[in-house]
């Protein structure tokens, strides 16, 4: 009998992201499935490091090239998981001529709403056109999908970001719950989360309420400049700035936290970060950008505020300082419905592994 070599589903991404993290977990019993970051990454089994080198990429692609040739010569693909699409996803389109595997896609906010230029959209279009199955949470996402790339609405599949709802219960079962007045962040400290937008809004909000301390969760490319922001608000003392934290220390941080905020001006559905605050139903604040309409319903489950808009956050800091939200049993089970890891990542592998 002929021996049929195995072949494998390999899983492109940061792994250094909490988004990774949790998305992939579902997958580690699977030994079918290969794990390949972007970044370096430690102290992790069973994931790859590619050493991408973002100041160089035309050398980097060349090394990456050679070794994801090796790679696949050695373990055959059957079929790939990009998340967020970069110059290895064109690599990786390039080889599927070699090895005839199936591309799946799953392009971030930032991938799709941002314009890098007409070289970037090219390419990100043909990546696109040319991959088997895109997989979004967003409908603004499919929506510019369809009407300005012009992909086949039947290779859009929708699944919502699922949260790990089981999780949240335990740890805050676990947790002495002592809420304060602090309001929270944990969006990254990259140009795109706006984050001085809400430092500058805490300020006006400060010369109303002088109770209230700012804790941002986090890091990024903007942490020095903002952290200098903050000296020069003299705010030092009531901001502080906790870094880049584990899940749990995070939630922990969101869980004594009344008021969630996130100035992100872009996303491509809810972000996993909406979704944690509003399962432990916090006061949230969200930026009136991607579908956040959608999920967020002003006054029940949270407010909306004009993205970038400084007033518009103040204002709305100031009323729910001042006042709760009705949180409408309906609405908050409609929600949970639709973002249960339990029942999402079943159907996501599904999706994966029938294509």
């Amino acid at each position: 009998m002929k021996y049929i070599k195995k072949k494998f589903n390999y899983i492109f991404g940061n792994f250094n992201s909490i988004h990774m993290e949790k998305w992939s977990k579902y997958f580690e019993n699977d030994e079918n499935y290969i794990n390949i970051s972007y970044e370096p990454i430690k102290n992790k089994k069973n994931i790859v490091n590619l050493n991408r080198n973002k100041n160089n990429l035309l050398i980097s692609s060349f090394f990456i090239l050679i070794f994801l040739f090796k790679k696949f010569l050695k373990s055959k693909p059957k079929k790939i998981v990009i998340h967020y699409l970069n110059e290895v996803s064109l690599i990786i389109l390039f080889l599927k001529y070699f090895f005839n595997y199936k591309i799946i896609i799953i392009p971030w906010g930032s991938d799709l709403n941002i314009d890098h230029g007409k070289k970037i959209r090219f390419l990100k279009k043909i990546i696109c056109k040319k991959c088997d199955l895109i997989i979004t949470d967003g409908y603004h996402i499919k929506n510019k999908l369809i009407n300005t790339y012009k992909i086949d609405e039947n290779k859009i599949k929708i699944f919502n970001f699922p949260i790990n709802f089981d999780l949240l219960d335990t740890l805050k079962n676990d947790l002495k719950i002592n809420k304060k007045q602090i309001i929270f962040s944990n969006r990254s400290l990259d140009d795109i989360y706006s984050i001085d937008v809400l430092i500058h809004a805490f300020k006006r909000f400060s010369k109303i309420n002088h109770n209230y301390k700012l804790v941002i969760v986090g890091d990024g490319e903007l942490k020095n400049e903002l952290m200098l922001l903050v000296n020069k608000l003299n705010l030092s003392d009531r901001v502080i700035f906790t870094g880049k934290l584990d899940f749990t220390k995070m939630i922990n941080k969101l869980l004594d936290a009344e008021i969630f905020i996130s100035t992100s001006t872009t996303d491509a559905g809810l972000s996993s970060s909406i979704a944690e605050a509003i399962y432990l139903k916090k006061k949230i604040i969200v930026a009136n950008n991607s579908d956040n309409n959608v999920w967020i319903k002003n006054y029940d489950n949270g407010l909306i505020f004009k993205t970038n808009d400084i007033e518009s956050l103040c204002d709305k800091i100031n009323y729910l300082s001042k006042n709760n939200l009705s949180l409408q049993g309906k609405t908050y089970l409609n929600f949970v419905h639709n973002f249960s890891y339990n029942l999402i990542m079943p159907k996501i592998k599904d999706t994966i592994d029938n294509l």
